[in-house]
Order: structure tokens, then sequence, then C-alpha cells
């Protein structure tokens, strides 16, 4: 069995697995209050 560690942060982000760890920018952000008008409009 492969067993893999994976955290998605606002700093990082982390991927571990047995003996290898991986580190990279997150690109998650805090979230924000949308219109759903504005998110099913094409514009």
């Amino acid at each position: 069995m492969y067993k893999v560690g994976l955290d998605i942060g606002y700093g990082n982000t982390k991927i571990i697995t047995e003996g290898k760890k991986i580190h990279f920018p997150s690109l998650a952000r805090p979230g924000e209050k949308v219109n759903m008008d504005q998110m099913l409009t094409a514009t």
C-alpha cells in the first residue's frame, strides 16, 4: 500500500510520501462573497 499525505494551505502545499517531501507555493487564498449573477455571466 502506498501512503500519501497532502496539506493544502495558504502558504505552501505539501505532499509527503514515505521518505519524500514536496513543497510548492499554494494557489489557495481566502474566500470572498460572489454574486450568483456574476458567476453565471460570460463577462
